[in-house]
């Protein structure tokens, strides 16, 4: 029976697993492809983020409003937060959960990325097409695995619990063992197998590896693999630090109040993403980590070109052009009633 999680990495995995072999098409190396990808995936993000710090600057000058509104309803949290969240909405401020978005946009991505990861046979040798389609070799390589794990106790060992989404990782991780299997019955399916593409799976498996390991592969804390997890922990505690310590600097009075609140967020997120990376597979690890390191510039460039006292001064230049322009049509339209 196949779980949630599974039929997610499937789905997911389609067109993460086409733009993927699109790259690896292109760059001849699979790690190298995940690179450009996360590379690509940031840079359609920049926009929004810019967005996000413009909209919070807006909001820092909301304050003096937001402070007022406090002071009116004190005692009612529940019209507070109506009352700032429609003046949040008035004047197209960011809001208390627009820091959100971001993650809600990664995590479907890393899924994506788990899902093409988890069938390296169909992304990127698209052995599920082509010539191969009607001989389905993905299921015979699959049968020849399964086959060699019930009749050798010491290999059902060596790769432990291989999961229907893991399958094709430990097929191209131990293809050596299935063609060169003593036992007759493994040897009668492979016969099924064409030895092109025996070979291409063998050539692919020398691509589909970091630091000497497998990439579909779960990483270790007796291994190499512990690297990526520990790297991206260590950028993403550095961007979240760098970016509470920001905001404190810009907004000391509003930081205080939550800075509890920012404080678990800031050692919490980060703990979760390095339970969360040492839970999937090792591609997941360098994505994330690729990508908190890029956060982490991006957040040391945007605090000198997107400052929110440059950002707020544009702000009051546009406002005072669209009120002016406003009033312009107003009197002509004054005129044409006179």
């Amino acid at each position: 029976m196949t779980t949630f999680f599974e039929t997610m990495y499937r789905y997911l995995g389609v067109p993460f697993g086409w733009a993927l072999t699109e790259l690896y098409g292109v760059l001849g190396n699979y790690v190298i492809a995940l690179v450009v990808f996360t590379l690509i995936t940031r840079a359609f993000m920049i926009p929004a983020n810019m967005q996000q710090r413009k909209s919070a600057a807006r909001g820092q000058r909301l304050q003096p409003k937001i402070r007022r509104i406090q002071q009116k309803y004190a005692g009612n949290q529940q019209k507070i937060q109506q009352e700032t969240q429609a003046l949040y909405a008035r004047e197209g401020a960011a809001g208390a959960n627009m820091g959100c978005m971001s993650m809600l946009i990664t995590m479907p991505i890393m899924y994506g990325i788990a899902g093409a990861v988890y069938y390296p046979l169909k992304y990127p040798l698209g052995l599920h097409q082509g010539l191969y389609k009607n001989l389905a070799i993905i299921e015979t390589l699959e049968a020849a695995f399964a086959k060699l794990r019930e009749l050798s106790p010491e290999f059902n060992s060596l790769v432990g619990n291989a999961s229907i989404a893991g399958r094709q990782v430990s097929v191209l991780e131990h293809i050596q063992s299935l063609v060169m299997s003593p036992y007759l019955e493994v040897q009668e399916i492979m016969r099924d197998v064409p030895s092109a593409v025996i070979e291409n799976v063998r050539a692919f498996g020398t691509q589909f590896e970091f630091l000497g390991i497998n990439l579909g592969q779960r990483p270790e804390w007796t291994s190499a693999s512990i690297i990526v997890p520990l790297a991206s922990l260590i950028f993403t505690v550095a961007a979240s630090v760098y970016s509470m310590v920001l905001q404190r600097r810009q907004n000391p009075s509003q930081q205080q109040q939550n800075l509890m609140m920012m404080g678990c967020m800031t050692l919490g997120m980060p703990a979760f993403m390095f339970y969360f990376t040492m839970m999937m597979p090792l591609a997941i690890g360098i994505y994330w980590g690729i990508g908190s390191f890029i956060s982490l510039v991006q957040s040391v460039i945007f605090a000198h070109t997107l400052a929110p006292n440059k950002v707020l001064a544009r702000l009051m230049v546009d406002d005072t052009v669209n009120r002016c322009a406003k009033e312009k049509e107003l009197r002509e339209k004054n005129k044409l009633r006179v």
